[in-house]
């Protein structure tokens, strides 16, 4: 692909470029004649950054190709360029192998439908440890499905307790709770409960902006705002939407693709 290389590489050079602009001003008036100088280093250091984050991000997608026995199909360039960039740019290596992770699934023939165009802005809007927190809810709700005989992971539905445990088991709660259960009065008085609370909050608000969950039900009569009500629940639940996410940032493996392909087609 020539042509796709070479437009891949104009682009990414205008990006590096582009990089410096809201800075061009502060690097004249505090480089004076040594400016232009300066600002191409500044550029350099940008173009070295992405291209070894780049190199990273080939490397770990040819391992996961590898290792599953998978030869690579060419990817589209509207899913593409998108992976690229926002991989070029991510300095943790935890999170950048969800990158890699994804370019390999859109890459496997076995896989690419199940990949969404969306996914890329998805991912790039969560943090890592908000990735983290899904991939445990995912955890959680193939364990339900296998436990419950539950007919697939879109019926699971998470309260509160459930969200709180599943924080938890993923190392990242302030106050961890060993089993799904109701805090007392005293224990939500607690500081590191009430920061542990508000982040499982805009994590949910994140995921249901990206329609990765769902509300499924919620009491009527609400008296406030917060989900944690003892009394006055929320239930949410993954879309197929969301599912298909998760999976789509999680190495290849036989028994995901198993689930994803008992899943209804949108």
């Amino acid at each position: 692909m020539p042509d796709d290389l070479e437009v891949m590489k104009t682009g990414i050079e205008a990006v590096a470029s582009s990089a410096l602009k809201p800075v061009n001003d502060l690097i004249t008036s505090i480089f004076g004649p040594a400016a232009e100088e300066a600002g191409l280093m500044l550029r350099d250091h940008v173009r070295i950054f992405r291209a070894s984050r780049q190199l990273r991000l080939y490397k770990r997608a040819a391992e996961i190709l590898r290792e599953a026995s998978v030869t690579p199909q060419q990817v589209p360039l509207k899913l593409l360029f998108p992976i690229i960039e926002n991989a070029s740019i991510e300095e943790s290596d935890e999170l950048q192998d969800r990158w890699a992770n994804l370019l390999a699934r859109a890459a496997d023939p076995k896989d690419s439908d199940n990949i969404s165009i969306a996914f890329p802005e998805m991912l790039r809007e969560l943090s890592s440890r908000q990735v983290k927190f899904l991939d445990a809810l995912y955890d959680y709700a193939q364990q339900e499905v296998m436990q419950r005989h539950k007919t697939g992971m879109v019926q699971v539905s998470f309260g509160y307790t459930d969200l709180l445990y599943s924080f938890s088991v993923t190392g990242l709660a302030r106050f961890p709770v060993c089993s799904p259960r109701r805090l007392t009065a005293a224990e939500w008085d607690r500081e590191e409960v009430k920061a542990d609370d508000e982040e499982i909050g805009l994590a949910m608000d994140m995921f249901i902006r990206h329609s990765i969950f769902e509300v499924a039900y919620e009491l009527p009569e609400r008296k406030h705002n917060s989900i944690h009500d003892p009394e006055l629940d929320s239930g949410f639940q993954f879309t197929r939407m969301g599912i298909r996410f998760v999976e789509g940032c999680r190495e290849p493996t036989d028994a995901m693709r198993i689930q994803t392909a008992k899943l209804p087609q949108d």
